[in-house]
């Protein structure tokens, strides 16, 4: 099997050979970090290792220790913390707007529509539903 550097590199080749040296081809990811995971209990056996080479071999060395089979051990790029798109604090806190309106959720619960009432209070005083 081809390690990555040498792929990058017959590719490269290629490229030289066809004269179509522009780069985008390929581009080598030495700047991610990835973590190691077990796919049968989400366990992370690895985190932090640099590049892909080096977690498809420490990936592979922690499978033949630990006597797993090839599918039960998987590794992907770490998130950058900045990256996250989940929500964080209280949702209560974060109160949502509509068409510069506040909304408003009762504590009472619609069973037809299977949902709480909610409208909208505007700026002026006036309320709407959101039905």
């Amino acid at each position: 099997m081809k390690q990555w550097s040498d792929f990058r590199s017959s590719c490269v080749l290629a490229e030289q050979q066809l004269g179509t040296s522009s780069g985008w081809l390929i581009t080598e990811n030495n700047h991610s970090s990835f973590y190691i995971f077990r796919t049968d209990n989400n366990q992370v056996l690895a985190r932090g290792v640099p590049g892909y080479d080096d977690a498809k071999e420490r990936a592979s060395a922690l499978r033949k220790r630990l006597g797993l089979r090839f599918d039960q051990v998987k590794f992907k790029v770490e998130r950058s913390p900045g990256s996250n798109t989940g929500r964080t604090g209280s949702t209560r806190s974060q109160r949502p707007f509509y068409r510069n309106g506040r909304i408003e959720k009762s504590a009472n619960y619609n069973k037809s529509k299977r949902g709480y009432f909610r409208g909208v209070s505007y700026p002026d005083g006036s309320y709407a539903d959101l039905d």
